[in-house]
């Protein structure tokens, strides 16, 4: 629900999603190649890194 408190512009929309398309890209090939497990724990640390680019931009503009 971070997403909910940014301000919409189209930089940090165009910035988000190709984090996310990105993120989604490497999650599948390290499912595909090393296994579930080791995805779900990139997946997470991922995540991580999305929600503080998403506090980074709200923090900014402010």
């Amino acid at each position: 629900m971070l997403f909910l408190h940014l301000p919409i512009t189209a930089r940090g929309v165009a910035i988000l999603c190709g984090y996310v398309v990105g993120m989604g890209l490497v999650v599948w090939a390290v499912w595909v190649h090393l296994g579930p497990g080791v995805a779900v724990l990139l997946l997470v640390l991922l995540l991580a890194q999305v929600a503080s680019l998403v506090a980074a931009f709200r923090s900014r503009d402010e």
